[in-house]
């Protein structure tokens, strides 16, 4: 029998650990590893990067709007204030007890950081106050008629909900979650507010003053409320600002081309039948109707962006 170190051993290929079949783990944390990918961050994940392509596609898809505080507050407060004061001074005390109360509520809830119940709180009041104004109002006895009293009744309503919807833009996360809705509502604002607000501003001032000179009275404001609504604004929300439209400057053609050739047919003398009569007479009316739209003649023509 041979000795130890003479004996035949028993050789094991030597196999390099580089051509080992590698396992699952390995594998798994070689392809996350931020030592072996070092272009990959830590906790970028299947789910981390979903998440962001998923918010990058909402931010990308909302890029045109912008949540911010409603700048045209002071604009709006000119019309809708006295309209809200006019409306409690025709409610009464039931009016003026059912809003503090809704408000009240409202304000504690704000303060409780319950955004929703807030929201929904001013416009539980306002519908209660509402449902008091109609039950309390006297314009049944006032107008002695039936249809123009439920007319009356529609435009207080119309104002209250307008009231409502301003109220609405102030809170913040009606802007971050509805950014659309928003948008909506800020346009039916500006447009409805001037016919709204003129037409009580008119019957408040019939009511102090008298039926004299209504008609002029309603000119008046008419004029006023578009000026401040009508003419082209911007949005408080939109980060792109687009709409003029090009209504103006066909109107603005219509008018110096109108015009002026109506100025050089007169001045020429070519008006002297019946026909050129009534054409001069129709572009004489086109041209003074065009030129009053562009001044701010009171016509509702939407041009808010």
């Amino acid at each position: 029998m041979l000795p130890p170190e003479l004996q035949p051993r028993s050789y094991r290929p030597y196999i390099s650990p580089s051509m080992s079949a590698p396992t699952l783990a390995t594998t798994f944390n070689s392809a996350y590893s931020p030592e072996r990918n070092p272009n990959r961050s830590p906790n970028s994940g299947f789910y981390t990067n979903r998440s962001s392509n998923t918010s990058s596609n909402r931010s990308l898809k909302n890029s045109r709007f912008s949540p911010s505080s409603f700048v045209h507050n002071p604009r709006i407060a000119i019309a809708l204030v006295p309209c809200a004061a006019f409306l409690l001074d025709l409610g009464g005390t039931p009016v003026i007890a059912t809003l503090t109360l809704g408000l009240m509520i409202a304000y504690i809830l704000d303060a409780l950081n319950f955004k929703s119940g807030s929201f929904f709180a001013v416009w539980l009041s306002l519908i209660a106050s509402q449902i008091a104004f109609f039950f309390s109002s006297s314009l049944f006895v006032t107008f002695n008629s039936i249809p123009l009293a439920l007319l009356a009744i529609f435009v207080c309503a119309k104002a209250n909900f307008l009231i409502g919807i301003w109220a609405s833009l102030q809170f913040k996360w009606i802007q971050i979650e509805y950014p659309t809705i928003v948008l909506a509502l800020e346009r039916l604002l500006f447009a409805c507010v001037p016919l709204t607000a003129s037409v009580l501003f008119t019957w408040a001032t019939v009511s102090a003053i008298g039926m004299n000179n209504a008609a002029y009275y309603l000119m008046v404001f008419n004029c006023v409320f578009y000026w401040l609504f009508s003419i082209p604004r911007l949005s408080s929300f939109k980060l792109k600002q687009e709409v003029p439209p090009p209504l103006n400057y066909l109107l603005v053609t219509t008018t110096m081309l109108g015009g002026a050739a109506a100025a050089g047919a007169y001045a020429l003398g070519m008006i002297a039948d019946a026909f050129s009569s009534a054409a001069f007479t129709a572009l004489a009316v086109i041209v003074s109707a065009a030129g009053a739209i562009v001044v701010g003649f009171p016509i509702l023509i939407e041009h808010f962006t």
